[in-house]
């Protein structure tokens, strides 16, 4: 699936410059500038991983309209289950 819809591996804001908007304009980038735009015209959803234990992180993608499709327990850390979620993003006319 990751060869025909995009994958974003990591995004990292450092703890004591989240709430001033770096991460709404990396993904703002990420979904409009990469997605809808321009290169990826037919690539209409995003995928992404998130760590059970990081839920300030899910909520966030959620809000952005990220749903979860399923939970991998340890996927890159034993102990730590990973939620696979997807976002379809409408390309821009």
């Amino acid at each position: 699936m990751f060869h025909s819809f995009p994958y974003l591996h990591m995004i990292a804001v450092r703890e004591d410059m989240r709430g001033a908007g770096l991460g709404t304009g990396l993904m703002d980038f990420f979904e409009q500038d990469v997605l809808a735009k321009g290169r990826n015209r037919i690539r209409t959803k995003a995928f992404l991983t998130v760590g059970s234990f990081n839920s300030a992180a899910e909520a966030f993608y959620r809000k952005r309209g990220y749903v979860e499709l399923a939970a991998i327990d340890g996927l890159f850390r034993r102990g730590i289950s990973e939620k696979l979620m997807m976002k379809k993003v409408t390309p821009a006319g």
